[in-house]
């Protein structure tokens, strides 16, 4: 991709910040190229996202782990939350390369990871809160209860459920460890 499209982001980013409601960036990446992140210019506007001590939502795919790791690798101190868990393959049942890149993105102490959005990697057909289990748990563990939160991705789930069944899937998913943390 060329520059020209990232002309002016800087100075839009000076004016968002501005706004006491303005909270953070959610890069579509899961509809971009996988190194789209890693371009210069794009990099250079991250870097205005470290300075100031903002959060940006990494909706991402599998696919593009290893270029959210490299992006940390330059900016350790990024502050960002996984949405989705990273969309796993849970349809399939696959959990590397998935698992050991959450590993390695968990070691970031500022990446946090939404549970949400994962009835609708399972399988349409024919899920069960059970299909979530080793993904929630990996997540679970390998952040902590300090850095995960729930989201329902309402209204996107309601291709596969209802709101309801999604809270009910992530409860009885949670590690039993998490009991005390739940409240």
């Amino acid at each position: 991709m060329a520059g020209s499209e990232f002309a002016g982001v800087g100075e839009q980013y000076a004016k968002f910040r501005k706004h006491k409601g303005f909270f953070g960036f959610r890069p579509m990446l899961q509809d971009l190229p996988d190194q789209w992140i890693l371009q210069t210019q794009v990099m250079k506007n991250l870097e205005l996202v470290v300075r100031d001590e903002f959060t940006i939502d990494l909706q991402l795919r599998p696919r593009h782990l290893p270029y959210m790791l490299e992006v940390l690798r330059v900016f350790p101190t990024l502050r960002a939350v996984i949405d989705h868990a990273a969309k796993p393959f849970i349809a399939e049942k696959a959990l590397d390369p998935w698992k050991r890149q959450m590993t390695e993105m968990a070691a970031y102490p500022n990446v946090m990871c939404k549970l949400s959005g994962l009835v609708t990697e399972a399988n349409q057909q024919i899920w069960g809160w059970e299909d979530l289990v080793p993904y929630v748990h990996h997540v679970t563990q390998v952040f902590g209860t300090d850095r995960i939160m729930f989201g329902s991705d309402w209204p996107v789930c309601l291709t596969t459920c209802s709101y309801r069944e999604v809270y009910d899937a992530l409860l009885k998913a949670l590690p039993p460890l998490l009991d005390a943390a739940r409240s």
